[in-house]
């Protein structure tokens, strides 16, 4: 076993030299030349640190055939000027010559190579123990060795030595990856060894079972077919038969059909009528997309681009298809949202508490990760306005994920590499031999469905079309006149009104004109009241009601906005939720409409009107943010967000600051309850900056507060500077003399009481026992979020039960759907499973009432391990297998399949079925693929059912046990590491109980076991799934150590606080193990 090393080497060349010098302190040597002789006395691999070296081989390496005139004088100079700053006894002299007075253990080259020696003994039995030791060794190289010596041989050797050493340690690492089931870590390895080394066939061989391990066996095929090519060519020579054997392999499951049918289809819509005339197109499409990876939709405004693409998506064959509307999106940075938003990525897991919520920007990563799961179709709709954006997008998804492909439709190309463009035409009014072609039969379906009775004589609609070059918007405007016109009438105002078909602006693409002529002509149509209407609501980005529509046009908006639907120039939809009608623009009829709205220079007080409409919507709002009414404001909020983030950013170009905080107060409450707290980070800074030096009336101070606290909220958690700034807002209002909300006064005092943890609680405690409603209900449901993380179940219950009794009272679907989701992972954590059922039922009501969809999907890990507990196995049994096959991943990277694999193994063991048992827990540990994953809870507590129940079941191998219970202990300390300052405590315990549980199996271990497991009793462990009750291993330790013995050490645990507990259980597992 390797001893401890120095966490400091007292010599290094792994980057810039450095030494121990005389006050402990590392330091560089003075000059290049004696940096060099550093390097020359550290030794190589044929030869230990601390070994005397010649003068004449230090002459040589140092200066090489450019030997000075007396070659001893100019080293022993060399070495005075080392010993004079260099450690006392650092640098010897020997009969032979020179030394450093160090062990391979006290060199950082020493220390590597130790390193990769214990990393190869322990890979074969513990693959993920070795990563952890070659991430040791890979860390000691703090640059490129040997860039500051000078042009000397001792400089060639230490780069080419520490370059092979390198290598040598990275090419390790990436097969114990792959072996230990991480090969994602793996492949930035190996690129650049590959890189390095392209005719190594040992690194090929790593790099193509863990692209099949990730399931990217095509990337493999190719990658194996390239590597044959290049063989042949540059040699003469073909592939080892390993290589040869893997790549047939290889092709035999890639031609193997899919075990399941794992159909994904997000963002396609129902078609409301067939689609007419494109049956040629989608067949071309179809043929391009199976060639190219990339295909884009190509044409003006009006050729039918989205409703093709829609069209491809719904016939496509692919496991996945995802549909992204960027017509609404405006910049190229929130192309990243949309993609965010139309995957349903949220922010925060079910479970996770206020007080535990962290914005994560990583959105790339997840997403990326999200469309990797299956072969995807990813269709991209409307990319001309942000055309960068979305350019960048599909290069990089592109570049990720080799099972992807991308559908754009655009009106100018994206201009990368592997785009194959697909100009779309218009649709012909005449068929191949003579008859009505497409154009005709979409102008006659249109017509008659606006006026059955209306006589359409075939010649006059096909020239009709023709005039309006086959544009299917400009037909369907066209048809939608019928209403009042004949065709013959609607064919002579083409004539007399649509100059612009010939004599347009030439530099504008000529269906952009046809189509602006068809809006031009129905805008001629329309009353100076209309044209004004028709205005002013452009400025609504994603439609809008009647209540918005009267904000910006006036009292007489039912009365406008029928003239418009009646021209077509509207849309409308009916509100199942309220009742009310929600109006909407073509996305051209709209651009057409800020057009004019510039020309009639009415802009100015059209966006008046509409940030009126939107301070008077979200101060209204932020009033049913508490009670009876919250349901309906969250409704009404998800219909106008996009309308109200184009007013926050119009505000905050304005710098208008009341109106900033008056919106962004609705839009942060909205979103940190959805989780998106994404969207509140990203606007952090804009809303900062141009709020700075405002002052609120009394009017506003509820909003400039709130906006605040989310502000302060969302960025303190994670130390953003951003977080203190608002902090800094929120203490300037607290001295003034605003009254607010008393719920909205006390959350910020909380906030301000940070980090004085003497009066945040008490200010807590003083919430959660209010006579104000609002301010109890909040104070109550973060109490309970912090007691059950501090290991205080009982403290929780209390406080999440009156939060719920509070909720039930006062009418807040939103508190009570969080605390009766407290109370039943506390039920579930302290295997009170009938508690759970209930609590599951009233979170669900509550989460349904909120359409928070997918809390809904995720609540099912809580039940779970609830039915198998109730001895309900089949109902267990199709719950888990839904888990499995619903690919759901949370956005904490748990994915539902690991959930479901742990609930199967559980219920393998239930039903007797131990190899079963024991497959699955193999399947759920393997199926936490990523890093955030592995982070997660449930992958803690995997680990631990896995070796508690070996242990109890008695029937695995206990070498096996054993190679599980260090790997476990290694990843408890791991996360520790990685997060000193955060601890769940329940989670913590649940995690050591399978430690504590195989320790107790141990003689030598034994002791250590039971304080271990009586800690992770009194820090009341998570007791989800049966696995992690604890009544068995109680039992196992009583008989083990006696009934008295066990109440000693369960007293002596639960007279520690609740800090200490944890303290003292990561010292525990700290402790060195000899056992194998």
């Amino acid at each position: 076993m390797l001893k401890a090393l120095a966490e400091t080497p007292r010599v290094a060349v792994l980057g810039p030299v450095l030494i121990d010098g005389r006050d402990g302190r590392s330091i560089e040597p003075p000059g290049a030349l004696a940096k060099a002789l550093v390097a020359v006395l550290v030794g190589d691999p044929g030869r230990p640190a601390g070994s005397a070296v010649s003068v004449e081989t230090i002459a040589d390496e140092l200066w090489g055939d450019e030997l000075p005139r007396n070659a001893k004088a100019a080293l022993q100079t060399l070495v005075s000027r080392l010993r004079a700053v260099a450690a006392e006894g650092l640098v010897v002299s020997t009969a032979r010559g020179y030394a450093l007075a160090v062990h391979d253990d006290q060199t950082d080259v020493g220390q590597a190579r130790l390193l990769g020696r214990e990393a190869t003994s322990v890979a074969t039995d513990d693959p993920l123990a070795a990563v952890a030791l070659l991430d040791r060794a890979l860390a000691l190289w703090r640059g490129e060795p040997g860039a500051e010596l000078p042009d000397s041989p001792v400089r060639a050797q230490l780069m080419d030595e520490a370059a092979a050493a390198r290598s040598g340690l990275l090419e390790t690492r990436a097969r114990c990856l792959v072996e230990a089931g991480q090969p994602e870590r793996a492949i930035s390895d190996l690129e650049y060894l590959i890189e390095a080394h392209p005719f190594a066939e040992n690194l090929q061989l790593v790099r193509l079972r863990a692209l099949s391990a990730l399931g990217r066996r095509q990337e493999a095929i190719a990658a194996f077919a390239a590597f044959r090519t290049l063989l042949r060519d540059e040699f003469g020579s073909s592939p080892s038969p390993e290589l040869v054997a893997l790549n047939t392999r290889l092709l035999q499951e890639d031609s193997a059909p899919p075990p399941r049918d794992t159909r994904v289809r997000i963002g396609l819509r129902v078609a409301p009528n067939e689609l007419l005339g494109r049956q040629h197109d989608i067949e071309a499409v179809q043929g391009l997309l199976e060639q190219a990876r990339l295909v884009t939709l190509l044409g003006a405004g009006g050729l039918g681009k989205t409703r093709l693409a829609q069209e491809l998506g719904a016939r496509a064959t692919t496991p996945a298809v995802v549909f992204v509307e960027l017509a609404s999106v405006r910049t190229d940075a929130d192309v990243t949202l949309a993609l965010a938003s139309t995957l349903g990525i949220r922010e925060v897991s079910p479970g996770q508490k206020l007080v535990d919520t962290t914005p994560r920007p990583d959105l790339r990563e997840r997403i990326i990760a999200q469309l990797g799961e299956r072969p995807t179709l990813l269709i991209l709709d409307n990319c001309e306005q942000v055309v960068e954006g979305a350019a960048l997008w599909a290069a990089d998804l592109l570049a990720s994920l080799p099972r992807l492909r991308v559908l754009a439709t655009s009106r100018s190309p994206l201009l990368i590499g592997a785009e194959q463009a697909y100009p779309l035409e218009s649709l012909p009014a005449h068929g191949a031999a003579g008859e009505p072609g497409p154009a005709v039969r979409l102008f006659t379906e249109r017509a008659r469905a606006a006026r059955p009775s209306v006589a359409l004589p075939t010649d006059a609609v096909a020239r009709l079309c023709t005039r309006l070059d086959g544009l299917p918007l400009a037909i369907e405007l066209a048809a939608a006149r019928v209403r009042s016109m004949s065709v013959e009438q609607i064919e002579a105002r083409l004539e007399n009104r649509f100059t612009l078909l010939t004599s347009g602006d030439r530099s504008a693409p000529e269906r952009h004109r046809t189509l602006q002529a068809v809006i031009e002509w129905s805008w001629t149509l329309l009353r100076p009241e209309e044209q004004r209407a028709l205005r002013r609501l452009s400025l609504f980005v994603d439609g809008f009601g009647l209540d918005a529509a009267q904000w910006v046009t006036g009292d007489d908006a039912a009365e406008l906005l029928d003239a418009l639907v009646t021209q077509s120039l509207l849309t409308v939809t009916d509100d199942a939720a309220t009742g009310g009608l929600r109006f909407r623009m073509l996305e051209t009829v709209r651009e057409f409409g800020q057009a004019a709205l510039a020309d009639a220079e009415d802009e100015t007080s059209a966006r008046d009107a509409v940030f009126a409409w939107a301070e008077a919507f979200s101060m209204r709002a932020m009033r049913h943010a508490m009670g009876t009414r919250q349901v309906g404001m969250f409704h009404d909020v998800s219909m106008e967000q996009d309308n109200l983030v184009a007013v926050l950013r119009d505000a905050i170009a304005a710098r208008d600051a009341r109106m900033v905080l008056s919106v962004f107060a609705l839009l942060g409450y909205y979103w940190s309850v959805r989780g998106a707290h994404t969207e509140v980070f990203s606007f952090s800074k804009a809303v900062l900056d141009a709020t700075g030096g405002y002052a609120a009336d009394a009017e506003h101070a509820d909003a400039a507060a709130f906006a605040y606290i989310m502000l302060t909220g969302t960025n303190f958690v994670i130390g953003n500077r951003e977080g203190f700034r608002a902090m800094s807002r929120l203490r300037t209002i607290s001295r003034s003399d605003l009254v607010l909300q008393p719920w909205i006064a006390a959350t910020m005092g909380f906030l301000l009481a940070f980090p004085d943890m003497q009066r945040a609680p008490a200010l807590l405690a003083r919430m959660a026992a209010s006579d104000d409603v609002p301010s109890a209900l909040i104070g109550s449901i973060i109490s309970a979020q912090i007691a059950e993380n501090d290991g205080d179940p009982d403290t929780a219950r209390v406080a999440a039960r009156r939060a719920y009794d509070l909720s039930q009272t006062s009418g807040d679907i939103w508190i009570g759907s969080m605390a009766a989701m407290s109370l039943a992972q506390l039920a579930s954590q302290t295997a009170h499973a009938d508690e759970v059922l209930v609590w599951v039922d009233r979170a669900r009501t509550g989460m349904v009432q909120l359409e928070v969809v997918q809390d809904l999907q995720q609540i099912n890990w809580i039940l779970g391990g609830s039915l198998l507990s109730l001895g309900r196995l089949d109902d267990a049994r199709a719950l888990f297998d839904d888990m499995v096959t619903n690919d759901l991943t949370i956005d904490d990277g748990l994915e539902m399949v690991s959930v479901g694999e742990f609930g199967h193994a559980e219920l393998a063991r239930i039903e007797g079925r131990s190899a079963d048992a024991a497959e699955r827990y193999l399947r759920a540990i393997a199926s936490f693929t990523t890093p955030a994953s592995r982070a997660s809870p449930w992958f803690y507590m995997t680990l631990s059912a896995r070796v508690s129940s070996a242990v109890i079941d008695g029937d695995q191998d206990a070498g096996d046990i054993a190679r599980w219970a260090a790997r476990l202990r290694a990843r408890i300390l791991a996360l520790h590491r990685a997060r000193p300052d955060y601890v769940d405590k329940p989670v913590l315990a649940a995690s050591v109980v399978g430690w504590s549980v195989w320790a107790m199996s141990q003689p030598e271990l034994a002791d250590r076991g039971l304080e271990l497991f009586a800690l992770a009793e009194a820090m009341h462990a998570r007791q989800d799934l049966p696995a992690l009750h604890l009544a068995p291993y109680l039992a196992m330790a009583r008989q083990t150590f006696g009934v008295d013995r066990v109440h000693e050490a369960q007293d002596a645990a639960a007279s520690l606080p609740l800090d200490t507990r944890a303290t003292r259980a990561y010292a525990l597992i700290a402790l060195p193990v000899s056992t194998p």
